[in-house]
């Protein structure tokens, strides 16, 4: 078990394999025994021949004489690593876990909390472009109402970023490969870093490529660089890398999300000032920051955590204090498509006088929607809620429903359901940020389009 044979052992001092720190609890531990008390199972340390470390568990029995008296140690110790490591292991992803599902809460409460505030950020922001439409020679009032919007469309960018933490902000994917994403942000990076920072630049050897969102792992990319660049105030070297990696059973249990098998992996690493493992094990979650109150808003890993998990792929973080920290993201491999066809954006029709049925439970949220579809041309009816929309339809059809995805009576999705089976004509849409992506039926064509092209139509008609 040590790597010893007899001849080099026997007769030798027990200390040949005890580390030199525990002579002295080897010293109290002999004290015991000298006085007839067995030590039961304890863990602790040895050192092989060859200097590796065993983790053994160790029984000390006193050997008495017809007397009574110790005239022997007795030891008996087992070889326990594996069984060690593997507890270790099983800590570490009990540990993993926990921390997944706590950063899965704080995004449903994050969640909830953005939905809600963007629900009135919409209002303002929209109601504030309706008075400044009205207000013509008030130079004044225009710019109150400018800063009012300015203000509020900020309060907007960062629900946003909640809202992605909380991976409840849907974007529009594609297939992009990571080396131009590297490539294509070195300069504008190394224009922000400073001279005091060195940057390197490693793309892959092949294409490397992921379907995700572009501007969203730009964005990511950002954030993690500027990280970088303020844990090093005294210059320093920041590498950005990708690299395909194969990911064996015991590395993808190791992060908890990802199946065995081949990924495309984004690397940054800095020689900054680090962080402590206490720092490291909160750096996702939301408000959480380390900076001066005036400088960040702790949302940004935050951010690059949700759109990285949108992504289908892992984030994790190795850094030690003095010597820097490395960023490393995994994401899963995507096919490069054959070819890609250029969607051209079409600018929606008013509306000829459709009348189209808003089913809404928040009072602003209905009453904003309704007014934004009237000055588009159409006739807007409203309701709280399933129940008072088919109410109404019973006493005056419509020629589309256009309902929100979270009510408290039903989903908007199962509200669809039932509207077809009352009116199987009517087309519904069921949009999950209506006040941000109005839904509008272009009667030639008998289906629903999005009037903001920074959302992606979810909607089926």
């Amino acid at each position: 078990m040590y790597g010893y044979d007899a001849a080099d052992a026997i007769g030798r001092h027990i200390s040949l394999i005890i580390l030199p720190e525990r002579l002295t609890g080897l010293a109290d531990a002999l004290e015991q025994v000298r006085a007839g008390r067995r030590i039961w199972r304890i863990e602790t340390q040895r050192v092989r021949r060859d200097g590796a470390f065993i983790d053994v568990s160790a029984t000390i029995s006193p050997v008495q004489g017809h007397g009574g008296q110790v005239v022997a140690v007795s030891g008996i110790e087992r070889d326990i690593t594996a069984e060690k490591e593997a507890e270790r292991q099983r800590q570490s992803m009990r540990e993993r876990s926990a921390r997944a599902e706590r950063l899965e809460s704080l995004g449903h409460l994050a969640g909830g909390v953005a939905h809600d505030f963007n629900n009135l950020l919409a209002i303002i922001l929209n109601y504030t472009e309706f008075v400044a439409e009205r207000v013509s020679t008030d130079d004044q009032a225009r710019d109150d109402l400018s800063r009012i919007s300015s203000a509020a469309d900020q309060a907007r960018q960062l629900t946003g970023q909640l809202l992605l933490f909380a991976r409840s902000e849907p974007a529009p994917t594609d297939v992009i490969d990571l080396n131009e994403v590297i490539t294509d942000a070195r300069n504008l990076l190394a224009r922000s870093l400073g001279e005091h920072i060195e940057l390197v630049s490693r793309p892959a050897d092949e294409a490397l490529v992921v379907r995700a969102n572009r501007g969203r792992i730009d964005q990511i990319l950002l954030n993690l660089v500027v990280n970088a660049r303020d844990a090093m105030p005294d210059g320093g070297k920041l590498t950005i890398e990708a690299q395909p990696v194969e990911l064996a059973e015991e590395l993808a249990e190791a992060t908890t999300t990802l199946p065995p098998g081949r990924y495309a992996q984004l690397q940054v690493t800095d020689t900054g000032t680090g962080m402590s493992p206490e720092v490291a094990e909160r750096i996702f979650e939301p408000f959480f920051t380390t900076k001066d109150k005036d400088h960040g808003t702790g949302l940004g890993m935050a951010t690059v955590y949700g759109v990285v998990t949108e992504a289908g792929g892992s984030i994790k973080v190795y850094s030690t204090v003095g010597a820097g920290t490395t960023m490393r993201i995994t994401l899963p491999l995507a096919e490069r498509a054959a070819h890609t066809d250029d969607i051209a954006h079409q600018t929606p029709e008013r509306g000829h006088g459709e009348c189209i049925l808003v089913v809404e439970d928040d009072d602003g949220v209905r009453q904003l929607v309704a007014q934004i579809l009237q000055r588009n041309g159409y006739t807007a009816m409203t309701a709280a809620g399933p129940s008072a929309a088919l109410e109404l339809m019973a006493q005056q059809p419509c020629d589309l429903v256009l309902t929100d995805v979270v009510m408290p009576e039903t989903s908007g999705p199962d509200f669809a359901d039932q509207l077809r089976q009352h009116h199987p004509s009517c087309p519904c849409c069921s949009c999950p940020a209506m006040p941000k992506n109005i839904c509008t039926w272009n009667a030639s064509t008998t289906t629903a389009t999005s009037s903001s092209s920074n959302h992606s139509p979810r909607q089926s008609c």
